[in-house]
């Protein structure tokens, strides 16, 4: 059974949503508010605890913290599994194998894909990566839905592995715990003006995957 490396969530709130005062959107910090579903323990198939081994770290992927700006207006939700495209076809090859450090490669190219959907801005670009009822991932992509409706975008890159540990395996089951460095990254509307920035920030993410001729979240927690 997949060790559960999340915390015992606090008061209710949406996870990827800051604090009152802060920007609503892609880059809110997952914070003890984290929705109560996203903290649930449970497992995703069976797989002894893996020996603990450093993944190396990749400088691409960036997007959650705390931002300042004016908070957009509410939005509705979005479903997780959305709409358009869910090709997997550019997935690294060493991320669509059913291993160990295949599971991390592919925790490692989604990361990066998390920054492409924000910078984007667009919320289908992570359908292919997300199950039907990812617990967790809901969250993300509305974010991401709401920078899109407000026509702004991050400007660049915010998230940066820094540490990717496979946790368990076995066959078409996996678990890894990921480590983020946030840092300060500004939003832009469609002129390219500043209207909000996301604040530097370290957090930590555990990730439960399925593979099915390739990986898939099927739970988002935060460690």
């Amino acid at each position: 059974m997949a060790k559960d490396m999340s915390a015992s969530p606090a008061a209710g709130k949406r996870g990827w949503a800051t604090r009152a005062g802060a920007l609503r959107g892609a880059f809110a910090v997952l914070s003890g508010g984290m929705l109560g579903a996203l903290l649930v323990a449970g497992c995703a198939g069976g797989g002894a605890p893996l020996p603990t081994s450093t993944a190396q770290a990749t400088s691409g992927p960036s997007p959650a913290g705390s931002a300042t700006g004016p908070r957009p207006a509410a939005a509705p939700t979005v479903s997780p599994s959305g709409t358009g495209s869910t090709t997997t076809g550019g997935i690294p090859a060493a991320a669509r194998v059913d291993s160990v450090y295949g599971s991390v490669e592919f925790v490692k190219f989604l990361v990066a894909e998390v920054n492409r959907a924000h910078t984007t801005p667009s919320a289908v670009i992570l359908d292919a990566y997300f199950t039907p009822g990812c617990l967790g991932c809901q969250d993300l992509r509305e974010a991401i839905s709401d920078l899109e409706r407000q026509g702004q975008r991050a400007a660049a890159d915010t998230w940066f592995v820094t540490l990717a540990t496979p946790n368990t395996w076995s066959p078409g089951h996996a678990t890894v715990v990921v480590q983020i460095h946030q840092k300060r990254v500004d939003f832009l509307d469609l002129q390219g003006r500043l209207v909000g920035s996301m604040a530097e920030a370290d957090q930590g993410f555990f990730l439960t995957l399925a593979f099915d001729s390739t990986w898939r979240v099927v739970r988002w927690q935060q460690t």
